[in-house]
């Protein structure tokens, strides 16, 4: 079980064009569209909040089949998909998401599993990144942003 803790949300960001600033921070706004895959609710719902707080759009699976479901009607322009899904792995699901749809949305891995062997596998089967939980928010904005050139 992972806990999470959000300190820098207690305040209300000011929204300057694509940038929101914080007393403290500067954060660039994302305009995409982030599908999110986890069974873990806790972890799915946080992920949203922080990605809707970058200026994402975004929506929650917690299963493969509903994963699949919603690229064809949600459209999703990146997906972060748990490796450890219940009937169908991550892995799994990303060779089946490359193989129907073409362009497939960006995916990231996360995952609690952090050896080499995994971010192969996650590499292997077609993941950009592999990102280990507890997902740091840093490591979440710098996949965001690294795919803004795409």
């Amino acid at each position: 079980m992972f806990s999470v803790r959000r300190l820098w949300h207690q305040r209300t960001p000011h929204v300057y064009g694509q940038y929101r600033v914080w007393s403290d921070t500067c954060m660039r706004v994302v305009p995409m569209r982030v599908l999110v895959v986890d069974d873990a609710v806790d972890v799915a719902s946080w992920l949203a909040e922080e990605l809707q707080l970058m200026g994402a759009e975004v929506r929650i699976t917690h299963d493969a089949t509903s994963a699949l479901t919603a690229i064809g009607t949600f459209r999703p322009t990146l997906m972060l998909i748990d490796i450890a899904l219940p009937s169908m792995n991550g892995w799994q699901l990303a060779r089946q998401i490359r193989q129907l749809h073409s362009p497939p949305p960006r995916l990231i891995a996360i995952s609690a599993l952090s050896e080499p062997a995994h971010r192969l596998q996650s590499k292997l089967a077609g993941f950009e990144e592999h990102l280990v939980k507890p997902i740091k928010l840093r490591d979440l904005e710098r996949v965001l942003f690294s795919g803004e050139a795409r």
